[in-house]
């Protein structure tokens, strides 16, 4: 176990929907954040038919980027760097690209991550407060992928991934707004084979913990907080009624009234009616009766990467 502070450091989760960024420090096996925050990029939604991010969008995440660093180098004295891609980069055919390019642009270290390595960063940055959660299960449901995550007997992390995720079901599943029935059908008839292909020994549980921009998303929505904040739903459980409840409304609503649902992201109002079904369905097939939205995920299990690299 780490006993002394191993700096500070600028760390980015770029993923199908959203980049992440957060400047923290790790202290004993703790991670406190110092800032952190998100902006959406939309690299799974506006992905061309060859799978490829367009030479726009990748020009313009990297100036948001370089913008981004610079802000953090100058307030804080920025020892360590690591900017990780997740499902969009490993899916798309110049995602590899892209972080060499990122790599080029600002010097900032870069790494392609398997799923294991996604589902071991979430699983760390989901048990990286000084409160330890004893949930046994957590699932990191992102844009492009979903991955369920849990310890065996000897302690180490196992996972499996699914293929299947908030904005790759929004673009092969909805065509109409509202989403309404249509889309749900599409949704289970697309996840329901991957479900089924799914052959794996869970730990005995009824409650989980989620993370990533769907489950915060519901949290705040459940709360019906006046502003999308993450960290405010810490704790906070919703049942599978609950979620529901949310996904059928989410599915009857169009584009613009989801925007004036109290606690909605502005940036999740398209991608969240297929993220609460896609969740909607996983806790139906393993009979999960309640989740615990998690604001810490792939995020801030960054710097124990980091840390294994420079201890």
């Amino acid at each position: 176990m780490l006993n002394k502070n191993c700096g500070t450091g600028f760390y980015l989760d770029i993923g199908t929907q959203t980049t992440l960024w957060l400047v923290a420090d790790l202290f004993n096996h703790i991670v406190y954040p110092l800032e952190r925050g998100y902006w959406t990029n939309s690299f799974g939604l506006s992905a061309l038919e060859s799978g490829e991010i367009p030479e726009e969008i990748i020009r313009e995440e990297i100036a948001r980027i370089q913008t981004k660093l610079q802000e953090q180098k100058s307030q804080y004295n920025i020892e360590f760097t690591l900017a990780a891609g997740t499902a969009a980069l490993r899916n798309a055919p110049n995602g590899k690209e892209f972080l060499v390019r990122l790599h080029n642009s600002t010097n900032l270290s870069t790494r392609l991550f398997s799923p294991q390595q996604e589902a071991r960063a979430a699983w760390l940055g989901a048990h990286s407060r000084e409160q330890r959660s004893t949930v046994k299960i957590l699932l990191d449901l992102g844009g492009g992928s979903t991955e369920i995550i849990w310890q065996n007997d000897a302690k180490e992390i196992v996972t499996r991934s699914l293929p299947i995720g908030a904005s790759i079901l929004t673009k092969r599943c909805v065509t109409t707004d509202p989403p309404g029935e249509l889309a749900f059908r599409r949704i289970t008839e697309y996840a329901s084979p991957i479900f089924k292909r799914l052959r794996v020994q869970l730990p005995e549980t009824r409650t989980i913990m989620v993370t990533g921009g769907t489950a915060t998303a519901l949290g705040s929505i459940q709360l019906s907080l006046d502003r999308y904040d993450p960290e405010q739903i810490i704790a906070k459980f919703l049942t599978v009624h609950q979620l529901k409840k949310q996904m059928e409304l989410l599915l009857s609503t169009n584009e613009l009234q989801r925007f004036a649902i109290p606690g909605m992201p502005p940036d999740r109002t398209k991608v969240l009616p297929a993220g609460s079904a896609l969740l909607f369905l996983l806790m139906e097939v393993f009979g999960w009766n309640r989740f615990f939205p998690q604001d810490r995920g792939v995020l801030f299990g960054l710097p124990y990467y980091v840390k294994d690299t420079h201890e």
